[in-house]
């Protein structure tokens, strides 16, 4: 049969964007896996995913759950499969995505490691699909700045039961990842499978408005994680744009 996947979606009253999600888990060629929705709201349209989840996958009310953070929390704890994704509401996979990870996962090299994959994402506004190819990019860099999508990686539920979302973070993925891959070994395998949609302008990815939150969780997540080669330092402290001084004043491990 193979190995179990559980799938995480957490939600917040967009059943329209929900349904694509969980269709998109519903319709995959392999079928051993567990899908768990988690609804931070109690809304009548949402609850209307109950009519299409299977026996084996759950819908879980937490009204008033501190975003998505604690909702995927929830999941990991209902988790059943040996491994566990998480799916953006808004997103979803293409047909053959879990089939093409347990294939890749018959390769020991791919054992007992976190794993991520490759992602396409779709702007419906500018007609445009973009690749994500990971595959050059050492993990390292993710020390620096998140690379890969929240979709996009296969956590071993044996290697995550003690991690947790952080609540108060603006990218709690990106330090959950980093958390996870934490004395263990983060591989890529080189397939495609997510698909992201971003409905915004060009305009609106490049604008700034939320530069102080961002800043601040990336000081953060730099302190968090501050042992580290100084290579990656220096390119936090480009990043940042700050100067050699500054960078060492409120960055520790320095």
């Amino acid at each position: 049969m193979g190995v179990l996947f559980t799938i995480v979606i957490a939600t917040h009253k967009r059943y329209e964007l929900l349904i694509r999600a969980v269709n998109s888990i519903l319709n995959q060629s392999y079928k051993h896996n567990q899908l768990i929705v988690v609804s931070d709201a109690i809304d009548a349209e949402t609850n209307n995913i109950c009519n299409v989840l299977r026996e084996n996958d759950m819908f879980i009310i937490k009204p008033g759950a501190k975003g998505p953070s604690e909702s995927r929390n929830i999941g990991i704890q209902n988790a059943r499969g040996e491994f566990i994704l998480f799916l953006d509401d808004d997103d979803s996979y293409e047909p053959t995505y879990l089939e093409a990870i347990s294939k890749a996962l018959e390769d020991p090299q791919y054992h007992n490691a976190i794993l991520y994959t490759n992602s396409r994402i779709i702007y419906p506004n500018e007609n445009l699909i973009q690749d994500v190819d990971t595959s050059s990019k050492p993990f390292e860099s993710a020390y620096v700045k998140n690379f890969v999508h929240s979709n996009a990686v296969i956590y071993p539920t044996a290697l995550i039961k003690d991690t947790r979302f952080d609540l108060d973070l603006i990218y709690e993925d990106w330090e959950f990842l980093l958390a996870a891959a934490s004395g263990h070994v983060a591989k890529h395998i080189n397939i495609f499978g997510p698909i992201v949609f971003d409905d915004r302008t060009i305009e609106r990815r490049n604008e700034n408005s939320q530069y102080e939150k961002i800043v601040d969780c990336y000081v953060k997540v730099y302190n968090k994680y501050s042992l580290v080669s100084e290579s990656i330092h220096i390119a936090r402290k480009n990043l940042l744009r700050l100067d050699d001084k500054t960078y060492r004043s409120i960055i520790g491990g320095q």
